[in-house]
């Protein structure tokens, strides 16, 4: 064979071995592009609990909320147990753990978190969107219908404010003083203040929200200071037609539509 041809030959060789490299580039290049493009992952946060009592959670109860692979795909690697959803309550941030053990292909991880005493949230809790908090574990799914694995994108929208899902960490509880023993000379103009404790007091408040719980006749609540919703004190003036020397056995309760524990509270005796 001539030389010429053989170099000929040798070069048509090398251009045919550089087209194949390049569709396999290509090749790899729209494979990666593919699995970079996967579309997000619609997911769903929720809250699965209501409070105990019926009206708010209170300190020790459980709040238990899920994560769901609403695409139809299926955890497929990710130590679950790890992991924390983040809740608002009452504007904080408070975590839940998770109570899913893992096992390949589950689509939904439950968590739970005790509200602690400090809690308050009278609007209702919330969660934020992209609420999971893999603690540094690498989650993976399989996409519907088998094929590879992909990079989990944790892309809950958030779940607003759940009117359902009040919290009064502290068992709610009322307190009140005189600025001295009541007694016949003064009882009439007399004034206790009264604080709250664990709820706030709403709006509407009169005279009417409060009664005096006492064997005496004749001892009303006259009056009550400016109290606006959210407040936690008033200060009340008592008004007197009774005869009597001196008031040891006074105690205050506040109606349960003047606040917001949706149960009447009466305080301890007023010195």
């Amino acid at each position: 064979m001539p030389i010429e041809e053989s170099i000929w030959r040798l070069g048509m060789a090398g251009k045919s071995r550089l087209a194949g490299a390049a569709r396999l580039c290509a090749f790899l290049a729209a494979s990666l592009l593919a699995l970079a493009t996967v579309p997000a992952v619609a997911q769903t946060a929720s809250i699965t609990s209501t409070p105990p009592n019926g009206t708010h959670y209170v300190a020790g109860d459980a709040i238990t909320t899920r994560f769901s692979f609403t695409d139809g795909s299926g955890l497929q690697s990710g130590s679950v147990q790890t992991s924390q959803m983040k809740l608002d309550i009452g504007g904080v941030e408070r975590r839940a753990g998770s109570t899913t053990a893992f096992a390949s292909g589950i689509r939904q991880v439950n968590y739970s978190y005790t509200v602690v005493a400090d809690d308050f949230d009278t609007d209702g809790v919330s969660i934020p969107a992209n609420a999971i908090d893999t603690m540094g574990s690498s989650w993976l799914t399989r996409p519907p219908g088998g094929g590879g694995f992909f990079g989990i994108n944790l892309n809950n929208a958030a779940v607003g404010v759940q009117a359902g899902q009040q919290v009064i960490g502290s068992a709610a509880s009322i307190t009140s003083t005189s600025p001295a023993l009541l007694n016949e000379d003064n009882l009439s103009g007399a004034t206790i203040d009264v604080a709250l404790t664990g709820v706030t007091f709403g709006s509407g408040v009169t005279a009417a929200s409060f009664e005096l719980v006492t064997t005496m006749t004749g001892v009303t609540v006259n009056s009550v200071s400016s109290v606006s919703s959210g407040d936690t004190s008033a200060t009340l003036t008592l008004a007197s037609t009774a005869d009597i020397s001196a008031v040891a056995n006074l105690a205050v309760r506040v109606l349960a539509a003047a606040h917001t524990g949706g149960t009447d509270l009466t305080t301890g005796t007023v010195p």
